[in-house]
Formats: C-alpha cells, structure tokens, sequence
C-alpha cells in the first residue's frame, strides 16, 4: 500500500481542514500538526480506520464492482 502523508490525512478525513481532521482522530490541532509529513503505519492505519468508520473511504477488498465490469 502507498505511503500516506499527513497532508492525505487531513484532505481525507478533514476535506483539508487540519481541526477537523483532528477532532475525527480524537486529536488536538496540535497533536496532528506535530505528526510526521509521512505517516508511519500505525498512524496511517488509525487514519484509514477511522475513514472507514466515517464511511469516506472503502478498502479495494470491499469494493462492489460496477454492473458494466462485473458482466466481464
């Protein structure tokens, strides 16, 4: 999997809002500014965890294929 930056954190989870992000993660504004620029794999995870629970993002695994592939 590719390697996420804080900057894909906050766009994903915050629509580019650094507090809003933040408050998703159960975090301080100040908490998720001092993150790394690339996030290690626990913070990733926790990031992409909580995107799932928010519904904004769906693992591949997950993914229902569109009728027009599906009939392939």
């Amino acid at each position: 999997m590719a390697k996420m930056t804080k900057a894909d954190a906050i766009e994903l989870l915050g629509d580019g809002n650094l507090t809003r992000a933040a408050t998703k993660l159960d975090l301080t504004h100040g908490a998720l500014s001092q993150w790394p620029d690339v996030l290690d794999t626990t913070r990733a995870d926790r990031v992409r965890g909580a995107a799932v629970r928010l519904g904004r993002f769906i693992p591949p695994h997950l993914r229902q294929e569109d009728e027009d592939t599906a009939a392939l």
